[in-house]
C-alpha cells in the first residue's frame, strides 16, 4: 500500500494562465518531498485547466480537480475534502514560494502533547515583476492555547490573517468542521483565521518568510463590493469575535487588539455605497448606515477608532444618529476626491 503524503499543498485556480507554471514550478522544487499537490481549477475560462492537467502527467504528486466556478473559498474546501496528508497548507495560484517553504513550516511543530493548531511564518509582498516590496518577519514563538489572547495585544496579528504561509493539522480542522465561508466574496481568510485562532491549541509562529505575495491591480481585496457583501463579512467576523470573548478572559486592552482586527472591516463596509453613488438612492444608503449603527453601536462606541481626523467627525455624526447630516457629508469629500479615506488596503 503507498504511503500517504505528509502534506497535502491546495492551490485554488481560476484566470491565471499567465502565473500558474511559475507558482507549480516553485512548489515541485521544494527542498521537502512528502507532499502532495492539489490543483483545483475553479472552471477557470483560460487554458488553466489543461495546464494544470499537463503538469499532472509530468508528476505523480499532483492531482487536479475540476469543477464549476464556485469561488475561492468552495475550491479550497474542495481541496480540504479530498486532502490525505496530514497536514494542509493553501498558495495561491498567483503567488510562489521559497524552496524552504514547506521544511519551514513544517519544523515550527511542537510537541504533539500540546495538543491541535497550525504554524505560522511570515510573507513577503512583490510586485507583479516578483521585486520585493516589504518582508513581513514575526518573532518565533510557541503560542498555547492559555497565551493566545497575548498576540491580540502587538501589532503582527494584523498581517496574520491570511490563510497561506500556515500549516494546518487536517486533525484539527477536521475535528472542529473549519472550512471556508462560500457566502463570503472577499475576505475568507480573515474568518477562516478567527475560526481557528478560536478553537487551536497552539499557534507555532516563526521568523522566516518564504511565501511571496503578488500584489496585482484589481485583486478582489482592491474592490470594494456592495453593502450586503461588505457587511456579511464585517458581521460574521464581529461573531466569531463575540463568541470567543464569551469563552476566553481578555483583558481590555486584548479586546481592544482583537476587535481591531476587523476595523478594516468596519471601514469597507460603512463607506461601501458611497463606491456606487450612480446606482444607489440616498434612502437606500441612509437605510444601510441605520442598520449598521443599530446592530453595531457597540462596536462604533467601544472599539471604532478612525484613521482620519475627517471619520472623527463621521463617528460623532453617527453616535448622535445624524445618519443624513454623515451621508450629505461624505458624498461631498466622494464628489470633491478626497478618496484616500474610501479607498480599501491591500489584501489581508
Amino acid at each position: 500500500m503507498e504511503q500517504k503524503p505528509l502534506i497535502s499543498v491546495i492551490v485554488p485556480i481560476y484566470k491565471v494562465e499567465k502565473y500558474l507554471s511559475y507558482c507549480i514550478e516553485s512548489i515541485l522544487k521544494q527542498s521537502f518531498t512528502d507532499f502532495e499537490l492539489l490543483l483545483i481549477d475553479d472552471g477557470s475560462p483560460d487554458d488553466c485547466g489543461v495546464i494544470s492537467d499537463n503538469w499532472a502527467k509530468k508528476d505523480r504528486r499532483i492531482r487536479v480537480f475540476h469543477q464549476k466556478n464556485a469561488g475561492l473559498s468552495a475550491a479550497r474546501n474542495k481541496g480540504l475534502d479530498n486532502a490525505i496528508g496530514r497536514y494542509a497548507v493553501f498558495i495561491d495560484s498567483d503567488d510562489y514560494v521559497d524552496i524552504d517553504y514547506l521544511i519551514n513550516l513544517y519544523r515550527l511543530l511542537p510537541d504533539s502533547q500540546i495538543g491541535l493548531g497550525f504554524t505560522v511564518q511570515g510573507y513577503k509582498r512583490c510586485q507583479e515583476n516578483g521585486k520585493a516590496i516589504k518582508s513581513f518577519n514575526f518573532f518565533s514563538h510557541v503560542y498555547t492555547q492559555a497565551d493566545i489572547p497575548s498576540l491580540f495585544i502587538g501589532s503582527e496579528i494584523y498581517n496574520m490573517f491570511s490563510a497561506c504561509a500556515k500549516l494546518f493539522d487536517c486533525c484539527f480542522l477536521n475535528k472542529y468542521h473549519l472550512r471556508f465561508n462560500t457566502a463570503l466574496r472577499f475576505s475568507e481568510d480573515v474568518l477562516f483565521v478567527l475560526e481557528c485562532m478560536s478553537c487551536c491549541d497552539y499557534i507555532s509562529v516563526g521568523n522566516k518568510a518564504d511565501y511571496n505575495y503578488i500584489s496585482y491591480e484589481g485583486t478582489m481585496s482592491k474592490i470594494v463590493t456592495p453593502f450586503v457583501s461588505e457587511y456579511t463579512t464585517f458581521f460574521s467576523c464581529k461573531t466569531v469575535i463575540n463568541q470567543y470573548i464569551a469563552n476566553v478572559k481578555l483583558t481590555s486592552v486584548q479586546q481592544q487588539g482583537i476587535f481591531k482586527c476587523i476595523h478594516l472591516l468596519f471601514c469597507r463596509t460603512l463607506k461601501s455605497d458611497y463606491h456606487y453613488l450612480d446606482t444607489i438612492s440616498g434612502t437606500t444608503r441612509r437605510k444601510h448606515l441605520r442598520c449598521l449603527i443599530k446592530s453595531n453601536m457597540d462596536y462604533l462606541v467601544k472599539y471604532y477608532v478612525p484613521d482620519y481626523l475627517i471619520d472623527k467627525i463621521g463617528r460623532f455624526l453617527l453616535m448622535t444618529h445624524n445618519v443624513f447630516l454623515y451621508d450629505m457629508f461624505f458624498i461631498t469629500l466622494f464628489k470633491l476626491k478626497v478618496r484616500k479615506m474610501f479607498c480599501p488596503p491591500g489584501a489581508f
